[in-house]
């Protein structure tokens, strides 16, 4: 199935949809139209859709019912879900001046091979004075069917701390009294955030229950309809193999970054909100880019320690879609020291002379008190310096501290 659709505004007025397509079962083959109009008017929202389907058009749920009856020998599966030749559908919605009351009403026919229906419906909701809580009630009627009716009151409010508790009575098509209970939880995206949800009625029983981690999300289900029971469980994530390294994250559905700091521990932030720290390895996922618009990733350089290396605490990137980029911050520790410079005399070097680290192409410039920092330092170092009126050389050992700065003085540069 294949299909394509056009959303756009008209004259601020109203929001319209378009769309057409064809599908390939077997030997059969079909086409769709669809086209929808939604707008206000008096603080009246409408909304206005046909569909219709020529020759033999199949979409996923029509080809999973035949799939369906045909392992039912005994013809004893519902056979509603056939494909709706033609459906049409009008919803108002009418809120009150007064509160946060609404009153909506939908009419709704349809047309499958050998069934119609047009089915009303209206639906009233209301807020509780204490804000949280609200009751609703729907009522449903096929005026043109078989005449069935069902009518359902609810009631639902908040616990505090993201849960959920509520309770719907009512009639359904069929003609049974149906009582439907349920208390959830729900689970953000932040690592060690929990969820769950436990529904029961007459006919069914059912609890579910998630957790986030860093790397992934999990759930767990179980159902009890009266015939049996069954369980699932799943882990939605994603694993990543970029920048040198595998990275476990939650599911990517955008742009990636992989993040080398080259230190351990330190928060990673993106569009200046903490997302994540480096790893053991001084690398970090960070999921959640947009692509093709720039997205800031940064570090706060005094989580670092004093001998890291920092080429820079902030990069702007702009990835491809559902593509990575690599930002390297250089944070790797590094052999360098604060270097006191002072001519035969004992007088400081003045600024501005420039110093060449031997064996490397590296220079760095001696600024007030003869100090100059120089990087990529061995345990012997030679140095050349030249100033406006002269050049001279020095030699000087190097020996790493954890944690702290390297100074070294007295270095006579003859």
């Amino acid at each position: 199935m294949a299909g394509l659709g056009l959303d756009t505004v008209l004259m601020n007025r109203a929001e319209v949809s378009l769309a057409g397509g064809a599908s390939v079962y077997g030997h059969q083959s079909g086409q769709f139209f669809f086209g929808a109009v939604r707008t206000k008017v008096a603080g009246v929202g409408a909304r206005y859709s046909t569909r219709r389907t020529f020759g033999d058009f199949h979409d996923l749920s029509s080809v999973a019912a035949m799939e369906s009856l045909a392992n039912d020998p005994l013809g004893t599966k519902d056979s509603g879900f056939a494909m709706a030749t033609a459906q049409d559908a009008l919803s108002l919605t009418f809120p009150f001046l007064v509160d946060d009351r609404t009153v909506g009403m939908n009419l709704i026919r349809s047309e499958r091979t050998g069934l119609s229906n047009t089915i009303l419906s209206i639906s009233y909701a209301q807020p509780l004075p204490s804000r949280r809580a609200s009751v609703r009630a729907n009522a449903f009627k096929d005026i043109a069917g078989d005449g069935g009716y069902g009518v359902s009151v609810g009631l639902s409010m908040s616990l505090g701390g993201s849960r959920f508790a509520s309770i719907n009575v009512g009639r359904v098509r069929q003609g049974r009294m149906e009582t439907v209970a349920s208390l959830s939880r729900f689970a953000d995206r932040k690592p060690g955030s929990y969820g769950y949800r436990a529904n029961l009625s007459q006919q069914n029983r059912a609890v579910d229950a998630t957790y986030q981690t860093s790397f992934g999300r999990a759930d767990l289900g179980l159902r009890d309809s009266g015939q049996g029971t069954n369980a699932r469980a799943t882990f939605d994530g994603a694993l990543v193999l970029a920048g040198g390294g595998l990275f476990a994250s939650n599911r990517i559905s955008d742009g990636f970054a992989v993040v080398d700091v080259g230190v351990a521990d330190v928060p990673v932030s993106l569009n200046n909100r903490e997302v994540t720290r480096t790893g053991r390895f001084g690398k970090a996922l960070v999921p959640g880019l947009l692509s093709y618009r720039t997205n800031k990733i940064s570090i706060n350089p005094l989580e670092l320690s004093i001998e890291s290396n920092l080429v820079a605490s902030a990069m702007d990137v702009v990835p491809a879609r559902r593509s990575g980029v690599a930002v390297d911050f250089g944070g790797r520790p590094n052999a360098a020291a604060l270097v006191v410079l002072r001519d035969t005399a004992g007088e400081f070097l003045s600024p501005g002379a420039d110093v060449s680290l031997q064996g490397t192409q590296s220079s760095f410039v001696v600024g007030y008190d003869g100090e100059v920092w120089i990087d990529g330092l061995e345990a012997q170092n030679r140095i050349s310096v030249r100033t406006k009126e002269k050049t001279c050389s020095a030699e000087f050992t190097y020996a790493a501290q954890p944690g702290g700065q390297v100074y070294i003085d007295g270095i006579e540069c003859k």
